[in-house]
């Protein structure tokens, strides 16, 4: 589990660094780019989680991925929307 979790560690180091260029691109306009990052970031929660079932380990981080996850999802929904009207 250890492996699992210095593995989501690193996932989410990345994913946090790149989440202020990330805001950058909503805020610019840039549908593609912001698109992608968000995309970016619930693939990491995504990645995480499938660490843990390849290990067949139980997952003591769960509840927080799931919500990383549909939080980027939920960012990502009204993005058509948004740049349409501007």
């Amino acid at each position: 589990m250890t492996r699992c979790l210095r593995s989501c560690q690193a996932l989410y180091v990345g994913t946090v660094r790149r989440q202020p260029a990330c805001a950058a691109t909503v805020r610019g306009v840039r549908k593609g780019e912001a698109t992608t990052c968000l995309e970016e970031a619930a693939a990491t929660a995504k990645e995480c989680e499938d660490g843990f079932r390849r290990s067949k380990a139980a997952s003591p981080v769960t509840a927080e991925n799931h919500n990383a996850f549909m939080l980027a999802k939920l960012a990502v929904a009204p993005l058509g929307e948004v740049y349409a009207n501007k």
